[in-house]
């Protein structure tokens, strides 16, 4: 990935997690190593966080999806898409 393609991109207001696999996680992990959380609402599985999350302004938390690090550190990297 290009360090001047990567700056232009993340300059301009966010297009949403699509866009953002495509452009960055992708040519960084490579789509393999991608695990799709659908954008699964958090806050509607876990009502125990809503409390927290309407003080803080907080309208929704999606599951975009995880990274599979564990050939190199035996962990994973996890990718939401929060808005207020």
């Amino acid at each position: 990935m290009n360090i001047e393609d990567l700056k232009k991109y993340l300059s301009h207001e966010y297009q949403g997690s699509q866009s953002f696999l495509e452009n960055i996680i992708y040519p960084i992990f490579g789509e393999e190593e991608f695990v799709d959380g659908y954008e699964a609402e958090i806050l509607d599985n876990y009502p125990e966080y809503r409390k927290m999350a309407d003080a803080t302004g907080i309208r929704s938390v999606k599951d975009v999806g995880n990274i599979s690090m564990v050939n190199l550190c035996k962990s994973s990297i996890y990718l939401y898409q929060i808005a207020s």
